[in-house]
């Protein structure tokens, strides 16, 4: 291989790698980390992101339809840049409710206790 095709594909190579690199951080400075720690005496069931404004909340529990979140236990979750609408149900039927949470950019720490979830929306 002559010189200038090596030199052409060494440049090619640092390229193609300079790419990848800024599309990963373009992509995960778009996201926030939400640890979300159960300090309640009951599990949580189910935890939901939704846009704002929704009348449903969907199925899009990020917990999955088995797992749940014991007391004493945290879980991280990475949530896009926006202003989301948030429900966490509770074992006991229990739920919590925050509207209009901006998040973006900044890892949050949200820890639920036995106050912060009623039996009404």
């Amino acid at each position: 291989m002559n010189t200038f095709k090596k030199l052409t594909s060494i440049v090619l190579f640092f390229v193609a790698v300079a790419s990848v690199l800024a599309f990963k951080s373009e992509n995960t400075a778009n996201l926030s980390l939400i640890t979300i720690r159960n300090n309640s005496d009951y599990d949580i069931d189910h935890i939901f992101f939704s846009l704002p404004g929704k009348a449903k909340w969907g199925a899009d529990d990020v917990l999955g339809k088995t797992e749940v979140l014991a007391p004493g236990d945290e879980i991280d979750i990475e949530v896009p840049c926006g202003t989301w609408d948030v429900k966490i149900v509770m074992e006991d039927g229990g739920e919590c409710y925050s509207y209009g949470e901006a998040i973006c950019g900044n890892d949050e720490v949200w820890e639920i206790d036995n106050l912060d979830c009623t039996d009404e929306e």
